[in-house]
C-alpha cells in the first residue's frame, strides 16, 4: 500500500566516515540531466574548492586529494541546485567492482545526477521530521560526551546541523516539526505526563542558520510546561523570524495557518496534534486554553477549506500514530486523506521517531513519517531517517525525492 516509484529518487547519503586507501588524487566521474533523462551541458559541478563545467553529454570528471566524503554541489541557472553526498568506502568498492585496476587507476563513478527546472509556480520544499535539542543534548547517557555545552551553546548547536544545512539551503522552503517548548529556565510545572521536553533559544537560531524556514508547533510536547512554557515559546519563535504554526494561545489562533508567498503561490502552512490526551488540562488547545490545534476530521476539513477559500494552497502536517511502528496507524491515514480530499496539496506526518512509507493519493503526495530530524534518542531504529524534497507546480504534485540521513551520535 506505501511504495515508492521510479520519481521518488535517493538522491544521496550521509554514511558513518571510513578510512581510505592512501592515494595521491582521485578521479570523480558522473553525469548530469534533466527530468527527461536529456543531459545538461555547462552545468557547474563543485567538489572541495574545484569546479568544473559538464560537456556536451552532460558529462563530468574531477581529480581531488581523496577524503572520508565528497560532496558534490551541481547548479545551473534556471535548475534546482543538487547535493550529493559520497563515501571515498562505498565509491571504492564500486570501482573495484568494475575493474581489476587499482584504486589509484579506476575512476570513481557516481552516476547519473537529475537536475529539476525552475518554472513559473514551481515550489520546492524540504520536510524533515521530529527536532528537539534538550535532554541527553546537555546530560547525555551512558557517559556519551555533552553535544551542547551552556557556555557555547549557539556554536554547539550549530554544530548538530551544519552537515545538513547545504540540502536544506537549496529549497524555496525548509520545515521541521518542533517537538518542544523554548525557554532559558524551566517556568513552573509540567504538565501531568511522563516526558516532557524543552530546548534553549539558541535552538532556533541554530535551525534557522541551517536554512530551516518553518516549524509546525502541532504536536504533543508544544504544552509540556503548560501556558507558561507556550508562551515563551511564542516569545522566542517571534523574535527568531522563523514562521510557525499549529498552536497557540487558543483553538482559533492555533488553527490558523501561516501564510507564505513563494514564487508567486500562497501557501497556508497547517500543524495539528492528532490526539487531545488522557489528562486534565487536555494537551490541545480550547476556546480558552492554549496549545497544539486538534487534528480532528472536522478541523482539518474546515482549515484545509479556509485555505482554499482564500486562495491560499493548504500545506498540512499532522502528528500522530504508534511510535516506532513501521506502518501508519489507521487514523493517522485517514486524517492524512482526509486533508487531500478536501483539497491539501501535500499532507506531511511525524510521530513514530521512525521512517514510513510515501504514497500517492489522488495524484497527491502523502508521507507517513520522516523519522528524527534532530532527537537524542539511542534506540537502535530512530537514527534512520530523511529529508523528504516535494517539487508543487502551484497546488499540483510534480515530484519528490528523499535524501536518507543517520544521526550519528544523536
Amino acid at each position: 500500500m506505501y511504495f515508492f516509484r521510479s520519481f521518488f529518487i535517493i538522491t544521496s547519503l550521509v554514511l558513518l566516515l571510513f578510512s581510505h586507501s592512501l592515494v595521491a588524487e582521485v578521479l570523480i566521474k558522473g553525469k548530469l540531466v534533466n527530468e527527461e533523462l536529456e543531459p545538461i551541458q555547462q552545468v557547474r559541478v563543485t567538489l572541495e574548492n574545484t569546479s568544473v563545467n559538464t560537456d556536451h553529454e552532460g558529462h563530468f570528471q574531477i581529480k581531488v586529494e581523496p577524503a572520508d566524503i565528497y560532496q558534490i554541489r551541481s547548479g545551473k541557472t534556471g535548475y534546482y541546485d543538487s547535493i550529493q553526498t559520497f563515501s571515498h568506502f562505498e565509491l571504492a568498492a564500486q570501482a573495484r567492482l568494475k575493474s581489476e585496476k587499482t584504486d589509484e587507476e579506476s575512476p570513481f563513478i557516481v552516476g547519473t545526477i537529475t537536475l529539476v527546472e525552475r518554472v513559473k509556480e514551481r515550489v520546492m520544499f524540504a520536510f524533515t521530521g521530529d527536532t528537539m535539542m534538550g535532554r541527553r543534548y546537555f546530560s547525555p547517557a551512558f557517559g556519551d560526551p555533552i553535544l551542547i555545552n551552556d557556555d557555547n551553546r549557539l556554536n554547539d548547536s550549530k554544530a548538530i546541523v551544519k552537515h545538513v544545512k547545504p540540502y536544506l539551503e537549496i529549497a524555496d522552503i525548509a520545515t521541521t516539526n518542533l517537538e518542544t517548548q523554548i525557554f532559558e529556565a524551566i517556568p513552573g510545572d509540567s504538565a501531568p505526563k511522563s516526558i516532557s521536553f524543552f530546548s534553549k533559544p539558541e535552538t532556533l537560531e541554530a535551525l534557522k542558520w541551517a536554512g530551516i524556514d518553518y516549524v509546525t508547533l502541532g504536536n504533543n510536547h508544544t504544552y509540556d510546561y503548560q501556558v507558561a512554557g507556550l508562551q515563551l515559546t511564542l516569545k522566542h519563535l517571534h523574535a527568531s523570524g522563523l514562521g510557525f504554526s499549529g498552536a497557540d494561545i487558543n483553538e482559533e489562533r492555533a488553527l490558523k495557518a501561516y501564510s507564505i508567498a513563494i514564487n508567486n503561490v500562497e501557501f497556508g502552512m497547517l500543524g495539528y496534534n492528532g490526539w487531545e490526551g488522557r489528562s486534565t488540562p487536555s494537551q490541545v488547545a480550547g476556546t480558552t486554553k492554549g496549545g497544539p490545534a486538534y487534528g480532528s476530521a472536522t478541523n482539518i476539513i474546515q482549515s484545509v477549506i479556509s485555505q482554499i477559500n482564500g486562495k491560499r494552497v493548504p500545506i498540512v502536517q499532522y502528528h500522530g500514530g504508534y511510535e516506532y511502528s513501521n506502518n501508519p496507524s489507521g487514523l493517522t491515514e485517514q486524517r492524512l486523506k482526509t486533508a487531500i480530499d478536501n483539497g491539501a496539496a501535500l499532507a506531511i506526518g511525524h510521530h513514530p521517531h521512525v521512517t514510513q512509507g510515501i504514497e500517492l493519493y489522488k495524484g497527491q503526495l502523502i508521507a507517513y513519517s520522516m523519522g528524527n530530524f534532530v532527537f537524542d534518542q539511542y534506540i537502535p531504529s530512530t537514527p534512520y531517517s530523511f529529508i523528504l524534497y516535494v517539487w508543487l507546480d502551484k497546488e499540483q504534485f510534480h515530484r519528490a525525492e528523499i535524501v536518507p540521513i543517520y544521526l550519528k551520535g544523536y
